[in-house]
């Protein structure tokens, strides 16, 4: 009972962090995709006036 228990509970946890650390990935993406467009934005606004 005891070995399974705490192998039930690690497997539970790897799980977890592995999941933590997708959302972080997941969401780190789509911070840098918003600075590429703002960057983006303002390269087209900065093209804009000085034509």
């Amino acid at each position: 009972m005891g070995d399974s228990a705490v192998f039930g509970f690690g497997v539970f946890v790897v799980l977890i962090f592995l999941a933590g650390v997708a959302f972080t990935i997941k969401e780190f993406q789509n911070i840098n995709e918003d600075k590429q467009r703002d960057y983006k934005n303002k390269d087209m606004n900065i093209k804009k006036e000085t034509e």
